[in-house]
């Protein structure tokens, strides 16, 4: 029992702090106003000083990240909270209220309390907007966006009013002047009104020159630090407040009428100074959930209700704005104003929530009242939210007409994808929406007046017809060029439709609609046919259409009812008009109806139930006793009755209804429809869209199995060309103007009308007259006049050439495209060629037209038509090659496919900057890839063989002979594989062999991976069609690599599938005993582990290449000991194959075998490297390199080898002499390489000598580490491996720094500044600027720069280079310690846990210069401990020290160097280093920790030992910095030069100055 009882309080607890949690959520939407006040009044005055600040630059930015998709959404989403929230965070220090967000600006309050004077408020208000401009009045993006503030500030009276309890507002004189304060400034300024010269003088500011408008400008404080602490004991001790002159207004409101309007409520005497929000807690205590909700959008309080985090709001969506401006009349008072605008905003809320939309925001300025409605948000997402959004726009308009005191409404409609989220503090923040959507709606609204406007998407999108827009004269709209036309939207003068309307041309595309209906209505048991399709899909049309031909055709009476909107709310409307129309009565005459249906009746004797007719056709008989006494289910059954016999007696021969928009039938009528199917001579046939809501009455009609619905989609692409001939009266469109449509307009036809309008109001459009011959030969779109005239019938076999001039060839292809686009029962015919024709072009720049825009034709291809391409059948426009290729039979298809195949094969060659010549390895066969051979054998070269690309496809399928002068020469395995192989030998180098730039390889503007990528992906389309499995599987292995480097591995799974099903089910039953099945199975295992390695799923990749290595017979180790005994053989094996270099040479088939093992084995590597398996990851690296080795064939996987041996060589201790011998090897391997790089290659060559570089800075002297490396960075011009350059040029940076060339340092430091194009080379070219600052005091960026970039510190995301944050994060907090900013070194030690569990990587030297770092800051403030005697803080940091020396000791230890090793313990902190460059600085840090706890002698014996290593590593400065420390601490300094010069930000000087580490 006490068990179930705990558990039930744990429930209750953990609800009562999840609504805890939500009240606080919705606490930080709302200002402290509406907190505090609580619904306890609506109005509120009092005085106060207000603060504008606006962002210029944010729609840039939005527009800038949408492009990038979702990667660009979570990078605006961390710009704009960390921007905003930062702005945000300065206004709650100095207990500010932000009022509201707009966009990209916001409107805070300083609000006057008891006992507090206006001076101080006012005070408050601009150092906030002084702090904002210093710290965050410029901010320069990592895209190159540069966001700028401009702040107004104003103090005065105001007025807090609450509108319809959903929304508040701010008005007062101090509001309107803000608005002409804020026209007026500009960004970076500062701009202040009159009224606050009354509370400030020219001893606490520094005023710039007045504004053309009349208003100060600030440019900065003049008050002491003294005076602002003073000024915030003001705000605690209300005592000090001193007397001073009040504003004139205090006059008007006394404190007597403020009390009386609850100014100085309770809440406001329990004020806490220090803490941010105390309002938050306020709300939890007073549980204010419900009140808060009613302020907030039902999207936010729906996802906080659902316990879902705020973040997925944030989204880049597509939505439509309606920004209404509504003007009132200026000669009304505060509560008069409050008044109307509560009324106005209450209609406003009534009509947007009928529409299902969402009032944002509500501002007022000038007497301008300003809402933003979004319609299309989190679920209120609808199909026809745009018609939506206008037909709620006008329903405003209209209710507002009637306002007294409301001079216009103006209105402005957009649409588009725009970032909808939560942006601000976590204190306080606001859902908003931003962007160039936003800012269109508002510039129309203003330029526009008192009317409705909108764009052209609105007006093309909107699914209304034309009739509803009319266009305005075009305006000028601020940070907008090119707006198109402005269109009105107006349905009030607009008459409704009431009959169908038959259009004067063909109906085209819908044949097999009216096929449908004639089957329908002929019989068969279907009673009904409902037309269901979307807006303007030409539902209508095609009813007419069926009208129309019914009556024709004379079979079936036809009877017709159009429906409209206002028809919903009238009773038996749409029975009333049916029958109205068979009978020939008008609704003007009850009398004669009256007769008319007393006539009708005359043989049913039932007088006394006639008058139940009377409600539905306004007849006048009197009604009976009996009727009267009937329930209203009786009477709805005599009704149904007395229709049924109605409808026997007057529809006597087969009749056709139709009724269109039956979706505005009303409810009564729909229960009265069933009368005509149960009819027998009756077919009905109905219009209904997708998106309305249908009465419950009208559901179990349409259940009725007797009806039919047909869903009509848009109409062919092949018709769109008729259909804008129809509209504009043209006999021929332009084929650029046919794209546009077809691209633009998802086949709708209203979309196509609206389409085409917009173009002829923008001028693009335009008609001009020209003969046949002449519309041809420019490759006019003309369509055949059958679609151009209602009931042509002209016989195609009659008809004459019109153009004898044309090709035979040329003539039938438009004749074939003609008769696909035709109806079955129409023909058609081509105009004569001397008649003039009216054609529709474009005459903008957009798109032109004419015949310079062909191709000229190949010889071998002039028999194909004009707008056909050389290529493999490729044409101007994708639909012609498709009617082509449906058209083709089975045998044809094959040969075109086989066509495309051996032009793939044949013609794909490099680019044009790499030579333009073959791929080494292309398809499955290997070709001549320029590599020198060791063997000393003699084998055939290419003078003697000379194997050519492939000149059929037999020999590009088999590839197993060679042509050479027309003779065939078949080869067996061996010989076709020597045959590639060159006869020349290595040469002999007798000494050192200097690394190879490869300067004639740097693929500057190479294109070669974009053809390999375009041919791969139509060799595997082209493939699949012909059933060439075996070419398939090549195609998809070969694809695989190149999808990787893109990082696709969505298409990488897709293609593996594919290769694993090629493999299993078609190739193994064709050759189940060929060794090449399992080789293959082996690489397809290998690329699948290096797809699951990129996608991070390291488990499962070790599964599939252990899978591969089984496929080889192969076995990797998995107990310890078998691991050492194989380690040791590979050891061993390894040597051999040094010694044997040059004299070794194996068959193809074995070397195809030890090079896919050594890709595999590279893989493997990878993968145990990245999971910290190291002695797995060793036996890999040289098991790999064995293998290639032996294969020597593989340019890259020799390289990548090399790179692996290379890296891991570092964490072990072997021969000097064998990884000496290994390097030189490596470096003869790139001078054996003749031919030109490819781009995969030369990624590897770059790797290698990256590791060589980091093998060298790390373990031998650093001025040899220089010359590789500047090759590595001569190499990387081409940008292939951008982060690998970026962390060269930081070692390179810190290298010429330890070698004393700090102008070198320098110029690199420019280099590593250029590439911001790379994720996080931002963060890092921060890091080494602070680094370089720390070693060197050299100023190279100012201090305001690495503020402002605090703001991304804790903020997660995928780094491309994972050393760059921490490197920055560490760099700055021994900058703050070094220079005693304490405060600032408090807020990032908060930080400091996630650094210590970073990630151990060894032989990272990014990480052991962090280390070193964290180890210099942490003894610091050990030192600084020891001065305050902090004995439990110096206790907490002096172990925090040993656990991070532990660190550095597990990073640092395995590190060998090719000299012998230096290991020195540590009696304090009993920890050992051996590497060469950094041992000296950590020798150096060890010597201080003594020095710091007392052990002098031990210090200077290890300073000794320092001195020694950094001269045997050239390390210059870490000597010079060991030599000033000794002098210091011997002979100690009044103040550091050092920190002299770190207090400056203009600091210059040519000389290096050392920091003095500081002793108690």
């Amino acid at each position: 029992m006490e068990i179930q009882i705990t558990m039930n309080e744990r429930q209750r607890q953990g609800d009562s702090e999840k609504i805890a949690n939500d009240i606080k959520i919705y606490a930080s939407l709302l200002p402290d106003e509406i907190i505090y006040n609580g619904g306890t009044s609506r109005t509120q005055a009092y005085y106060g000083a207000v603060l504008f600040a606006d962002v210029s630059g944010f729609t840039d930015l939005c527009e800038k990240y949408n492009q990038m998709g979702k990667a660009g959404l979570s990078r605006l989403t961390v710009v704009l909270n960390s921007f905003i929230g930062a702005m945000v965070e300065e206004i709650l220090i100095r207990e500010g209220d932000v009022l509201k967000f707009s966009g990209d600006a916001f409107l805070a309050l300083w609000k006057r309390r008891k006992n507090v004077p206006m001076s101080e408020v006012v005070h408050s208000a601009l150092d906030t907007a002084l702090s904002i401009q210093e710290s965050h009045g410029t901010f320069r993006t990592d895209i190159g966006v540069t966001l700028r503030v401009k702040i107004a500030i104003s103090a005065g009276h105001l007025m807090f009013t609450v509108l319809d309890d959903s929304s508040f507002m701010v008005v007062g004189d101090t509001i309107w002047e803000i608005k002409d304060v804020g026209n007026a400034c500009l960004p970076g300024d500062i701009i202040i009104a009159p009224n606050i010269m009354y509370y400030v003088t020219s001893n606490d500011y520094i005023f710039g020159q007045q504004t053309v408008e009349g208003y100060m400008k600030v440019l900065g404080t003049k008050r002491s630090i003294d005076q602002l602490l003073t000024f915030r004991d003001t705000f605690i001790n209300p005592a000090v407040v001193e007397s001073e002159p009040e504003h004139p207004l205090a006059d008007s409101v006394s404190e007597e009428n403020l009390q009386e309007h609850h100014l100085l409520g309770e809440t406001q005497d329990d004020f806490v100074p220090f803490t941010l929000r105390p309002s938050l807690d306020y709300a939890v205590q007073h549980k204010m959930r419900d009140f808060l909700c009613n302020f907030i959008i039902a999207p936010v309080v729906k996802v906080v209700d659902q316990h879902e985090p705020l973040d997925c709001l944030t989204e880049m969506r597509l939505v439509v704005i309606v920004f209404i401006n509504v003007i009132v009349d200026m000669d009304v008072d505060l509560e008069r104003l409050t008044e109307i605008v509560d009324h106005t905003y209450s209609i406003i809320c009534r009509d947007v929530s009928a529409m299902e939309g969402c009032v944002n925001k509500v501002s007022m300025f000038d007497k301008d009242l300003m809402c933003l409605v979004i319609f299309g948000l989190r679920g209120l997402n609808y199909t026809l939210k745009i018609q939506r959004a206008l037909q709620c726009a006008a329903r405003i308009r209209r209710n507002l007409q009637p306002v007294f005191g409301l001079q216009s409404v103006s209105v402005g409609v957009t649409s588009g994808v725009t970032y909808c989220g939560v942006v601000g503090h976590p204190l306080r923040k606001e859902y908003t929406v931003i962007g160039r959507t936003v800012n269109k709606a508002a510039r129309l609204m203003v330029a526009y007046p008192n009317m409705i406007t909108c764009d052209t998407y609105i007006f093309l999108y909107s699914r209304l017809q034309a009739r509803y827009f009319n266009t305005q004269p075009s305006v000028k709209l601020k940070g907008f060029q090119n707006v198109g036309p402005i269109y009105e939207y107006n349905d009030e003068c607009l008459q409704p439709v009431t009959q169908m309307q038959l259009g004067r041309y063909p109906l085209l595309g819908r044949q097999q609609q009216l096929d449908l209906f004639f089957t329908l209505s002929s019989g068969g048991g279907c009673k009904m046919l409902v037309i269901k399709a979307d807006g303007r899909q030409g539902k209508s049309a095609l009813l007419a259409e069926m009208a129309h031909q019914v009556q024709r055709s004379k079979h079936m009476c036809v009877y017709t009812c159009v429906l409209n909107d206002t028809d919903t709310q009238i009773p038996y409307k749409a029975i009333r008009c049916i029958y109205y129309d068979r009978l020939r009565l008008t609704e003007h005459d009850p009398a004669t109806r009256t007769k008319k249906f007393a006539q009708i009746f005359s043989l049913h004797q039932v007088p006394a139930f006639l008058c139940s007719l009377n409600d539905i056709f306004h007849v006048q008989f009197p009604e009976s006793a009996q009727f009267l006494t009937l329930d209203e289910d009786q009477k709805c059954t005599v009704r149904q009755k007395m229709l049924t016999y109605l409808c026997r007696m007057i529809f006597k021969v087969p009749s056709a209804v139709f009724i269109d928009n039956v979706h505005h039938m009303d409810a009564r009528s729909w229960t009265l429809l069933q009368v005509f199917l149960d009819a027998d001579r009756v077919f009905v046939c109905v219009t209904d869209d997708d998106y309305t809501a249908l009465p419950g009455e009208a559901a179990s009609v349409l259940r009725d199995a007797r009806i039919h619905t047909l869903h009509l989609e848009g109409i062919h692409k092949k018709y769109h060309a008729a259909f804008i001939c129809q509209m504009v009266q043209a006999d021929g469109v332009d084929l650029d103007l046919e794209r546009c449509i077809q691209v633009q307009s998802v086949s709708n036809p209203g979309i196509i009308e609206n389409l085409v309008i917009s173009l002829f109001h923008s001028s693009v459009l335009g008609i001009t007259t020209t003969d046949a011959h002449t519309a041809y030969r420019a490759g006019l779109v003309c369509p055949p006049a059958s679609m151009l005239t209602r009931d042509m019938n002209v016989s195609h076999e009659t008809r004459e050439d019109p153009c004898p001039k044309f090709e035979t060839r040329q003539y039938e292809i438009w004749n074939m495209y003609a008769e696909c686009i035709k109806n079955d029962d129409e023909t058609d015919t081509i105009p004569d060629a001397r008649r003039k024709m009216r054609v529709c072009v474009t005459v903008g720049e957009e798109c032109s037209t004419g015949t310079d825009t062909y191709h000229a034709l190949d010889d071998d291809c002039k028999d194909l038509p004009n707008y056909a391409m050389c290529g493999f059948i490729r044409f101007r426009q994708d639909n012609f090659r498709k009617i082509v290729y449906n058209m083709l039979t089975e045998s044809q298809l094959k040969v075109y496919h086989v066509r495309a195949i051996w032009y793939l094969e044949n013609e794909t060659r490099r680019c044009a900057p790499c030579g333009g010549g073959y791929f080494t390895r292309l398809l499955g066969q290997i070709y001549d890839d320029g590599m020198l051979c060791e063997s000393v054998e003699h084998l055939p070269s290419l003078t003697d063989l000379n194997m050519p690309f492939g000149l059929s496809m037999e020999s590009i399928m088999h590839g197993d002979y060679l042509q050479e002068d027309n003779e065939l020469l078949w080869l067996d395995a061996d010989q076709h594989h020597k045959s590639y192989r060159q006869e020349q030998h290595t040469p002999t180098y007798t000494g050192p062999v200097q690394p190879r730039t490869f300067a004639d390889n740097l693929l500057v503007n190479c294109q070669c991976i974009h053809i390999l990528d375009n041919m791969y992906w139509q060799m595997v389309y082209h493939c699949r069609e012909t059933d060439l499995y075996e070419k398939l599987l090549y195609a998809a292995v070969e694809y695989i690599p190149l999808c990787l480097s893109k990082l696709n591995t969505a298409l990488c799974m897709e293609l593996l599938a594919t290769a694993t099903d090629m493999l299993e089910s078609k190739i193994q039953n064709v050759q189940p005993e060929s060794w090449l099945v399992p080789l293959m199975r082996g690489r397809i295992h290998t690329l699948a582990g290096h797809v699951y390695t990129t996608g991070g799923d390291l488990q499962r990749a070790e599964r599939c290449l252990q899978a591969a290595l089984h496929c080889y017979n192969l076995t990797f180790p998995t107990s310890r000991v078998r691991r050492a005994i194989a380690t040791r053989y590979k050891q061993l094996k390894q040597r051999l194959y040094i010694r044997q270099s040059g004299r070794r040479y194996i068959g193809i088939d074995e070397r195809t075998l030890a090079e896919q093992t050594s890709d595999t084995l590279a893989a493997l590597y990878t993968v145990y490297r990245r999971l910290g398996q190291h002695n797995r990851a060793y036996l890999a690296s040289i098991w790999c390199l064995n293998k290639a080795l032996k294969a020597d064939s593989n340019f890259a996987m020799l390289c990548a080898a090399y790179t692996a041996v290379f890296t891991t060589d570092m964490h072990r201790s072997r021969s000097t002499t064998v990884i000496a011998q290994l390097e030189q090897m490596a470096l003869r391997m790139c001078y054996r390489k003749l031919i030109r790089l490819e781009m995969h290659e030369l990624e590897a060559v770059i790797k290698m000598y990256v590791a060589l570089f980091t093998r060298k800075y790390l373990c031998e002297n650093m001025a040899k580490a220089l010359h590789i490396g500047f090759i590595v960075l001569q190499m990387n011009m081409a940008r292939i491996c951008a982060n690998y350059k970026c962390l060269q040029l930081a070692l390179l940076v810190q290298a010429y720094v330890f070698t004393g060339q700090v102008t070198q340092a320098l110029t690199l430091l420019q280099q590593l500044a250029c590439l911001q194009h790379v994720h996080d080379a931002k963060l890092l070219y921060l890091a080494m600027c602070l680094t370089f600052r720390l070693d060197t005091t050299i100023l190279v960026l100012p201090l305001a720069q690495f503020k402002l970039y605090e703001v991304f510190r804790t903020r997660k995301h995928q780094k491309t280079i994972p050393s760059a944050d921490i490197r920055y994060h560490v760099a700055l907090w021994l900058w703050y310690v070094r220079t005693e900013n304490w405060e600032r070194e408090c807020s990032l030690t908060y930080h400091m846990h996630d650094i210590l569990t970073w990630p151990c990587v060894t032989g990272d030297p990014h990480l052991v210069h962090m280390y070193l770092q964290l180890l210099e800051g942490l003894l610091l403030v050990c030192r600084r401990c020891i001065q305050l005697v902090d004995r439990t803080t110096l206790s907490l940091h002096r172990r925090l020290a040993r656990r991070h020396a532990q660190r550095l000791h597990r990073v640092t230890c395995r590190l060998r160097c090719a000299r012998p090793r230096c290991s020195i313990v540590c009696v304090g902190m009993r920890y050992s280093v051996c590497i060469m460059c950094m041992c000296c600085r950590y020798l150096h840090l060890k010597a201080y920790y003594h020095m710091i706890f007392g052990k002098p002698r031990v210090a200077h014996r290890l300073l000794q030992e320092a001195q020694t290593l950094a001269l045997a590593c050239s390390n210059v400065y870490e000597y010079k910095w060991i030599a000033h420390n000794c002098h210091a601490w011997r002979q100690p300094a009044s103040k550091d030069p050092w920190l002299r010069a770190a207090a400056a930000d203009d600091w210059q000087t040519d000389d290096t100055l050392y920091y003095t580490l500081p002793l108690p």
